[in-house]
């Protein structure tokens, strides 16, 4: 309540004064911190008009913009802000970070390595250099840089998984799992370390371990349903077609009646021969068709086809 009381009284103060530009910039700044972008954004650009060669004022315009999702915008302010005072690494940092989610990697990893050259401690740019390093499959080297990140904050959990995920890619399998399980002993609640563990066992042919690791996959995430997806596929190679086909109805329960579950019953139930449960398995993927992740037209002509023989 302090805060909106303290918006209520900037306010006041601007109405009165509308040459108290301190209290507007405090005003726009507080309406920002509240998620008022648009009336932020009308403040900041009244300043803007009085002291276009602020870049503080023109990194809060990108901020908002970036926050209202037009993100041409942004870049075009964040470009101001460093064009007025390159000094500032948040303002490179910012932009950065817009490059890379909006998947501009090449501009979002040179702007990272220029930020890094002025700042060599901060973890969240050596993270997101090896994050932009993987996407370029760097893997050796984006490494080195999520363990810097690692290094520097070791409550950075992500950092351990990515670093897990790129020795995979390595096929270094021995090192992905000591790291997963670094995850673990860190966060034992990290469903993801448990599924990709799950991956590594399935592909050694361990089938128990990788089943027990999907189901601790699904004590954290139980509604993972490429986790139901994933153990049912092992069941069935092990050709425990009942086994597969409650570990898909356990995931109906846990997912609300997802399609994708159900086409997956109904090749189980195929399997079986047990042609109406298969048929109605088939419906009831139609009908739940807003969950699929494929065209629904497929699974009509399959259940067309069917029904013609």
């Amino acid at each position: 309540m302090a805060e909106f009381s303290k918006i209520e009284e900037l306010e006041e103060i601007v109405k009165n004064d509308t040459s108290n530009f301190q209290a507007r910039r405090e005003l726009s700044v507080a309406l920002l911190d509240k998620g008022f972008n648009e009336d932020a954004l009308v403040h900041i650009n009244y300043l803007i008009n009085i002291f276009p060669e602020d870049a503080r004022l023109h990194f809060n315009q990108a901020i908002v913009f970036e926050k209202l999702k037009k993100d041409k915008l942004a870049e075009k302010s964040y470009k101001k802000a460093i064009e007025l005072d390159a000094s500032q690494t948040d303002f490179q940092y910012n932009l950065a970070y817009l490059y890379l989610q909006n998947q501009r990697y090449d501009e979002s990893l040179e702007l990272f390595r220029k930020v890094l050259e002025k700042d060599k401690e901060d973890a969240n740019i050596y993270f997101n250099i090896g994050f932009l390093l993987s996407k370029k499959n760097e893997h050796d080297s984006a490494i080195n840089y999520l363990k810097k990140a690692y290094e520097l904050n070791n409550s950075d959990v992500l950092a351990l998984f990515y670093t897990a995920f790129e020795y995979s890619k390595l096929n270094d399998i021995e090192q992905a799992e000591n790291y997963y399980y670094k995850v673990i002993y860190q966060c034992p609640d990290y469903s993801w370390a448990y599924f990709n563990l799950a991956s590594i066992a399935y592909g050694n042919k361990e089938y128990e371990q990788a089943i027990e690791l999907i189901r601790s996959t699904l004590k954290y995430n139980p509604k993972d349903i490429d986790a139901y997806k994933f153990g049912a596929k092992i069941f069935v190679e092990q050709n425990n077609l009942q086994a597969a086909l409650s570990f898909i109805q356990e995931g109906l329960q846990a997912c609300e009646n997802d399609a994708n579950l159900y086409y997956i019953e109904g090749q189980i139930y195929k399997l079986q021969n047990r042609k109406q449960e298969y048929v109605q398995s088939l419906k009831n993927a139609i009908q739940n068709s807003i969950t699929l992740s494929f065209p629904a037209e497929n699974i009509k002509k399959e259940l067309n086809t069917f029904l013609a023989k």
